[in-house]
């Protein structure tokens, strides 16, 4: 089946949002990943960040020639990062390895927010599921890790990691501007606490047919820690994105 003919759909928002844990349970649920191709676990997240090492490999050096200090995921300034015509020719061969996984499909990664106006070029069905996580909570396991590792990459400042966290959900309000018909944007509170209505309105908004599995069999508390909140400053920037994600979650249709 040719990727025009399958239903296509991208996991993105900020990370340390809880994406990893949505793209496992839709796994569960009946979307075809391209395991093979999935990034394994890691220090900081234990059942592997579940996405697409060639994908996520593409976008972050896109985003490291535009920003060379971004280390091909820190982005604090709104950016619309573009395909070059050979960055389109290994996109093509992607895509066409996942003519054979499934008629429903996924990849996940953070870094796609920033390239969804071209995505959509390549893929007009595209649908989008964009996952957001309140600004202390995602720049608190942000600092956790940067004190944790070892690695350069995932190194991260106070300041960095609060605008980068406001960028990325400013991305996600603009994307939700730009698709609505092919976007939902869900708190992961919700997809924690009301799994069952947030799993309809994937289902309904998308028109996929899905298996109802229990997000319990992926879901660990200890995956998205509440613990040793920083002491960071909520500025109006911050409270008003909030506010305007709060208004843009699926489940506030209700």
């Amino acid at each position: 089946m040719e990727v025009n003919e399958q239903k296509v759909l991208c996991i993105t928002g900020m990370h340390r949002s809880g994406t990893s844990l949505v793209a496992m349970w839709l796994e569960c649920c009946g979307i075809g990943f391209a395991t093979e191709f999935l990034s394994g676990p890691r220090p900081f997240n234990k059942k592997g960040h579940f996405e697409d090492e060639r994908l996520v490999a593409l976008h972050s050096s896109v985003i490291e020639k535009e920003l060379s200090k971004s280390k091909g995921w820190i982005v604090t300034k709104n950016i619309d990062f573009t395909f070059c015509e050979s960055d389109l020719e290994k996109i093509n061969e992607i895509l066409k390895s996942y003519e054979s996984i499934s008629d429903i499909w996924a990849w996940k990664d953070p870094r796609t927010l920033f390239f969804l106006n071209s995505w959509k070029k390549i893929i007009p069905r595209l649908k989008i599921l964009m996952i957001w996580r309140p600004a202390d909570e995602v720049v608190s396991s942000l600092m956790r890790r940067d004190k944790g590792t070892k690695s350069e990459t995932a190194k991260i400042s106070l300041d960095e990691a609060i605008k980068t966290w406001q960028v990325y959900c400013e991305k996600i309000i603009e994307i939700k501007k730009a698709f609505p018909e092919d976007s939902l944007v869900v708190s992961i509170e919700d997809i924690i606490g009301q799994q069952d209505k947030v799993l309809t309105k994937i289902i309904e908004k998308f028109d996929i047919s899905l298996e109802r599995k229990n997000l319990e069999i992926v879901y660990s508390e200890k995956l998205l820690s509440r613990n040793e909140k920083i002491d960071m400053e909520m500025t109006p920037n911050i409270n008003k994105i909030t506010d305007h994600l709060n208004l843009l979650s699926a489940l506030a249709e209700d």
